[in-house]
């Protein structure tokens, strides 16, 4: 399920909640949101902290969150249609 966040398009994602009736202020913080994200990963051994370079997320949302999951569910909605 984890890769399935990850191919989430943003852009189509803002489109369908915008369908759904999320405009105006909701719809900016949303795009604020998942536009322009930021990600890299850290990993800890004892004392020593070793940190990957900052890569922009183009797609997905992001996981560990409580709209994630909401997110993806609006996303994938109307896949029977």
């Amino acid at each position: 399920m984890s890769k399935a966040f990850d191919t989430v398009s943003s852009k189509l994602l803002i489109k369908k909640c915008e369908l759904y009736g999320l405009r105006g202020k909701v719809s900016d913080l949303l795009k604020s949101y998942l536009i322009n994200r930021r990600q890299y990963v850290e990993c800890k051994e004892e004392e020593k902290v070793i940190k990957s370079r900052e890569m922009e997320a183009y797609n997905g949302v992001p996981q560990g969150s409580n709209l994630g999951p909401l997110l993806f569910n609006l996303y994938i909605n109307d896949l029977p249609t």
